[in-house]
């Protein structure tokens, strides 16, 4: 190397002036070809791959994906400037491999503000920024929670909110993760039906139908590399014309598929609600006589009229009906569907029951009001939290627990503190140091797959609430598994799919946690 670039690279590579940059951006241009020396820069300072990264101007993400490299091993190169001499001459390989054969924009100048940019922003993960604000800008829209219920003046909304996102920052994983609907909306804009659209980016029918009913999440990065992939083939032309002419089709021939009452719990149902299903039911079961197939099937609520009608509880009429309780409460509040097997076996087991029975709209009422005064009251709530802060600890949180009393850290277990919509929650451990409140979630999983993404979601979810309410809240995730490997494969998916986790360790790095509170 030449000695400007051997002083330079002894630097905090995130530290060093636009000039500095640029001559490393000369060095790499002239020896592109040289694998060792790329190798060879990358042993001397890890945190140059920074510049390789911004010269293919990709996010560290999709950086990581392209060169088929760990993103957490980026992330540690990029901060911390470490990384294994192994890795770094697999890493020189690849990176020099696709600065030539990719397009490469060589303008110094430009690269010059580029650098500067992201050096007053200490080279914040570009993801999370262009997320946050995405998602801020569509829950800004005012849509219906399942897109397909748009009328069309939201769908028209929410068309030139997609159009102007594209021409902005073009299809990426943010935007598509903001809302994976946004592909039904894509594709109706474009005039495709779900099969041409299938074949279009490689998935099958039965991908989009789900991703357009709302029962398939883009959460795998795999999944959506391969998903934006097939969408760069397209040719995005959006004309709100034939959008709109497209969607109306769509609502016609999704009738069936559509769910005639909003999403809503039990809690959110109101008197007026109840009246008004209790009357659509009656008249197509012709006063209870008889079970309609399209009743169930396009109105899968109207469970909650027959249960209701019957004085049941959700236990006793689940298990009346042979299906199981979360199934029943989804169905009641139309997040989930009827198939047509379902709906004649579901048929059947309805219309023997009501032959002994009389439904009326005084008892329906009646029995509404008693259930969900029940399942609202702040003391039924603040019951089944008591019940939790009194639980036996697991031995995940034992773990921790003896841990956290061998660094001499004072804290409290099963905690209960209030979200930002008024309920309380129960939280594994709290840490409090000063104004910040650090808040431990501690859980085991025995493989990675859909149960795993769901829950490092939940618990995520569950920390913005907190966070919401109170923003002088840490939070920390705690994952266990039998295998010590594993642990960490399912931490390293927990980093690149949450973003109100502040940290995230495996069960052998609890005593971070001390560093973490000081």
């Amino acid at each position: 190397m030449i000695d400007v670039i051997d002083k330079i690279v002894t630097k905090d590579i995130k530290t060093i002036s636009g000039e500095e940059a640029i001559e490393i951006v000369k060095w790499i241009r002239e020896n592109l070809q040289d694998v060792e020396k790329i190798s060879l820069l990358l042993r001397k300072n890890p945190q140059t791959i920074i510049i390789f990264r911004l010269l293919t101007n990709l996010t560290r993400q999709s950086f990581s994906r392209k060169l088929n490299i760990s993103f957490d091993s980026l992330k540690k190169a990029e901060i911390d400037g470490k990384i294994r001499t192994e890795t770094a001459i697999n890493w020189s390989e690849k990176v020099s491999k696709i600065l030539r054969f990719q397009p490469i924009d060589w303008d110094f100048g430009k690269f010059k503000r580029i650098w500067e940019d992201k050096k007053k922003k200490n080279f914040e993960d570009f993801n999370t920024q262009i997320f946050n604000r995405l998602r801020d800008e569509f829950s800004k829209l005012n849509l219906p929670n399942d897109l397909r219920r748009c009328n069309n003046e939201e769908f028209i909304r929410v068309f030139r909110w997609l159009k102007e996102k594209i021409d902005e920052v073009g299809i990426c994983e943010e935007l598509l993760k903001v809302e994976p609907q946004l592909l039904l909306i894509l594709r109706t804009s474009l005039g495709l039906s779900q099969k041409e659209f299938a074949n279009k980016i490689g998935k099958t029918f039965r991908w989009v139908r789900d991703i357009d009913s709302k029962r398939r999440f883009l959460e795998d990065p795999q999944t959506i590399g391969r998903v934006l992939e097939g969408l760069s083939k397209l040719s995005l032309e959006m004309k709100e014309d034939v959008a709109l002419a497209t969607w109306s089709r769509f609502k016609i021939a999704a009738h069936e598929s559509m769910r005639e009452f909003e999403k809503k719990s039990l809690v959110e149902f109101k008197k007026e609600d109840i009246e008004e299903l209790f009357e659509k039911v009656k008249n197509e079961t012709n006063d209870f006589t008889s079970v309609p197939l399209e009743l169930l099937i396009n109105c899968p609520s109207s469970l909650l009229i027959f249960r209701l009608g019957m004085g049941m509880g959700i236990k006793k009429f689940s298990s009346l009906i042979g299906i199981n309780e979360r199934w029943l409460r989804k169905i009641e509040s139309s997040q989930g569907g009827m198939s047509l097997r379902n709906a004649t076996r579901m048929k059947e087991i309805l219309e023997n029951l009501l032959k002994d029975k009389k439904i009326d709209k005084e008892a329906v009422v009646r029995n509404f009001i008693k259930f969900k005064n029940f399942i609202a009251s702040s003391v039924n709530n603040l019951t089944g939290i008591k019940l939790a802060e009194k639980a036996p600890l697991t031995n995940d949180e034992k773990i921790v627990m003896d841990a956290l009393q061998k660094m001499g850290i004072d804290f409290q277990t099963h905690s209960t503190l209030q979200l930002h919509t008024g309920k309380f929650v129960n939280v594994d451990f709290t840490i409090r140091k000063d104004k910040t409140i650090f808040v431990i979630e501690v859980f085991s999983l025995s493989k990675m797959g859909r149960i795993a993404t769901l829950k490092i979601s939940d618990i995520d979810h569950r920390f913005r609430g907190l966070k919401m309410n109170n923003p002088n809240i840490k939070t920390i995730m705690i994952i266990s598994s039998k295998e010590k490997e594993l642990s960490k494969i399912i931490a390293e998916k927990a980093k690149m799919e949450t973003f109100d986790t502040d940290f995230i360790l495996t069960i052998d790095e609890v005593e971070k946690i001390a560093s973490l509170v000081t």
